[in-house]
């Protein structure tokens, strides 16, 4: 794999747009470790006619707010905090982005993204059909057999967990816990 710079990137049709390799590759790391990559799907109901939604959303929740600063800060989308369960952390901190814009945010952390790369070509593939289609609110006029699929698939990703070395370990000797990794 060629080393990450600018003007690999650049190559690869991905613009940094003044953003740092660094803060993609946090972004990116964020994303992977405490994110959501998903296609929603909604039913609704607008003067007496029902009708399926479809959205596409990237979020980050945090309890410490730090990172949510960052992502905010570097990237924009939205801030919402809600109370925590935890009895440590008082709050939960979310950032999340939508639509078109969380779809060219995706573009540019693909070459970071390790764990919800799959998720993330796969959204922003939705993104481009439901934008080509257009999206009348009222009707639903784009194409909503090909958002069930991209919904569907995303449900089957989101299921697929691949294990670690670590998870394949066995102890050979318990006083001494030297551990083998199978192959």
């Amino acid at each position: 794999m060629p080393t990450l710079c600018k003007h690999w990137l650049y190559d690869m049709g991905i613009k940094l747009k003044g953003r740092k390799t660094w803060q993609l590759g946090y972004a990116a790391g964020l994303i992977d470790a405490d994110g959501c990559i998903t296609i929603g799907r909604h039913n609704k109901t607008i003067k007496d006619s029902n009708y399926t939604d479809y959205s596409m959303v990237v979020v980050v929740n945090q309890t410490d707010g730090r990172a949510i600063d960052f992502m905010y800060g570097t990237f924009g989308g939205n801030l919402y905090r809600r109370n925590s369960k935890a009895d440590c952390r008082p709050f939960l901190y979310r950032w999340e982005m939508k639509g078109y814009k969380a779809a060219t945010f995706l573009k540019r952390l693909i070459p970071f993204l390790r764990i919800k790369r799959d998720q993330a070509e796969l959204a922003i593939q939705f993104q481009t059909i439901r934008h080509k289609g257009g999206m009348n609110r009222f009707t639903g006029t784009h194409d909503k057999t090909r958002c069930e699929e991209l919904y569907q698939r995303m449900k089957n990703l989101k299921k697929l967990c691949l294990p670690s070395a670590a998870a394949e370990t066995k102890w050979r000797d318990s006083r001494k816990r030297e551990a083998i990794v199978q192959a």
